[in-house]
C-alpha cells in the first residue's frame, strides 16, 4: 500500500470519526420527536435502480440528493427531473440543476415537491462542493429550506360539538447535509454523508374549535457510509450502510451494481434491507438507462427508469437528464 493510499484511508477514517462524534448527543434524543414529514424515500431513478446505493458512485447532478460532495464530478451544466409515486399513494417530483465553477468547485440547486391538498411538502436545496488539494478528496454541503402545508382539503372537515376540529397550518425549517468522498487506490473509493444535521421544523396549527397548537420537531439525522468498487471500465458496485442515529430506527444496508453496454445503455440492480431487526423489510430493485450525445450541438440526454419490488407494493422511478456545453 502506497503512502498516498495510507494517508487517504486515515483521512477518511478521521472524517468518519468526526461525523460520528458530532452525532453522539443527537442520537440520544427521544424517538418521540421524529416526525413523518420530509422523509427520505430515496429519490432518483439511478439511485433507486441500484437499491439506494449511490453516495460513492454518483457523479452527476443527482448527487445533490445523495452526497453533496459528488457534484464536483459534473463536467458541464446539467438539468434533471425525476418522478415517482411510492406505494401508489404520494407523488414526488424533483428538479435539479448543477454546474462546474472553475476546476475545483461546483454549485447546484434543487426543488422537491410532494403530496396534495391534505399534505404538501416543498424543499429547496442549495449545493456547494469543492475538490480538496490533498488525498484525492472532495467535500460538499447542502443547505435546505423546507415548507409544508396541511389539511387544506375541504373533505377533511370533522364537525364535533358544533365546531370544526380539522387542523390546518404550515411548517417551515432549515437543514444541513454534509458529504465527503475520497479514493482508496485506482479502483476503490469511500464516502461519508450526514443528512439533516441540526435540522428543526417549526409549525403552526389552528382550527375552528381552537384546540390545535403549534410547536417544533427535529427531522432525524442519518449517517450513510459507503464503499464503491470499479471492477472494469463499465462495471461498478457499491455497498452502503445507513446507520441509525435513533434507538428505534433500524440500521439498513443497501447494495447496487451498474453495467454499461456500448457506453449508451446502463443495466442496474440492487437490494436493501434492515439488519439486526425483527422485520427485514427487504426490497429488490431493477433499473436501466439510455444516454446519448449530440456532439455537433454539445447536448447530451439520458433517460433512466427503476422498478422497486417489496412486500408492500411495487413502484417505479423515472428520470430525465440534460447536459449541454463542451466538457
Amino acid at each position: 500500500m502506497t503512502l498516498n493510499r495510507c494517508a487517504s484511508w486515515i483521512t477518511g477514517m478521521l472524517m468518519v470519526s468526526l461525523l460520528i462524534a458530532s452525532s453522539v448527543s443527537h442520537s440520544a434524543e427521544s424517538i418521540s420527536n421524529i416526525p413523518g414529514a420530509f422523509a427520505d424515500i430515496g429519490l432518483g431513478a439511478v439511485r433507486s435502480g441500484m437499491g439506494g446505493s449511490l453516495i460513492v458512485l454518483g457523479r452527476d447532478v443527482y448527487a445533490i440528493m445523495d452526497n453533496p460532495a459528488g457534484t464536483v464530478s459534473i463536467l458541464s451544466p446539467q438539468l434533471a427531473f425525476s418522478t415517482t409515486k411510492p406505494y401508489a399513494l404520494i407523488p414526488y417530483n424533483v428538479l435539479l440543476y448543477g454546474q462546474k465553477l472553475g476546476k475545483k468547485n461546483s454549485l447546484g440547486t434543487g426543488f422537491i415537491t410532494s403530496g396534495d391538498e391534505a399534505l404538501r411538502e416543498n424543499s429547496i436545496i442549495l449545493n456547494y462542493a469543492r475538490i480538496l488539494p490533498f488525498y484525492s478528496m472532495s467535500v460538499g454541503v447542502n443547505l435546505k429550506f423546507r415548507h409544508a402545508s396541511f389539511s387544506n382539503n375541504s373533505d377533511g372537515k370533522w364537525i364535533f360539538n358544533n365546531a370544526d376540529r380539522q387542523v390546518t397550518g404550515n411548517a417551515t425549517g432549515v437543514g444541513l447535509d454534509i458529504g465527503v468522498r475520497g479514493k482508496l487506490g485506482k479502483r476503490m473509493a469511500y464516502a461519508v454523508v450526514l443528512k439533516d444535521l441540526f435540522e428543526s421544523i417549526s409549525y403552526n396549527a389552528s382550527n375552528a374549535a381552537q384546540t390545535a397548537k403549534g410547536g417544533s420537531e427535529s427531522v432525524p439525522s442519518t449517517m450513510v457510509l459507503g464503499i464503491g468498487y470499479v471492477a472494469a471500465k463499465n462495471l461498478a458496485f457499491e455497498l452502503d450502510l445507513n446507520k441509525a442515529l435513533y434507538r428505534e430506527v433500524n440500521d439498513r444496508v443497501t447494495f447496487g451494481a451498474e453495467q454499461w453496454l456500448f457506453s449508451m445503455v446502463a443495466l442496474r440492480a440492487g437490494l436493501s434491507q434492515n439488519i439486526n431487526a425483527d422485520e427485514i423489510n427487504r426490497q429488490y430493485a431493477l433499473g436501466c438507462g439510455v444516454a446519448t450525445e449530440f456532439s455537433r450541438m454539445h447536448v447530451g440526454i439520458a433517460l433512466d427508469f427503476a422498478y422497486l419490488i417489496n412486500e408492500f407494493h411495487d413502484f417505479y422511478h423515472a428520470g430525465l437528464k440534460l447536459s449541454w456545453g463542451s466538457n
